[in-house]
């Protein structure tokens, strides 16, 4: 979906992050980090951009 979004040359502007999809389970298992005084999502996405994993998801399997 990455290639696809850039290859069609959207979102593509400077002030727009990365592509970024969530599945709801990663997304309530954000929401109950930033309700309990851990990173809002934005911190998440942010911290995860940078760590050089943009491609990987946001939950590892065990």
């Amino acid at each position: 979906m990455r290639d696809r979004v850039k290859s069609a040359g959207l979102l593509d502007d400077n002030f727009v992050s990365a592509l970024e999809v969530l599945d709801a389970e990663e997304l309530e298992m954000i929401e109950g980090l930033a309700e309990n005084d851990g990173p809002s999502l934005k911190e998440v996405l942010e911290q995860k951009a940078k760590s050089g994993m943009q491609r990987a998801g946001v939950r590892t399997s065990s």
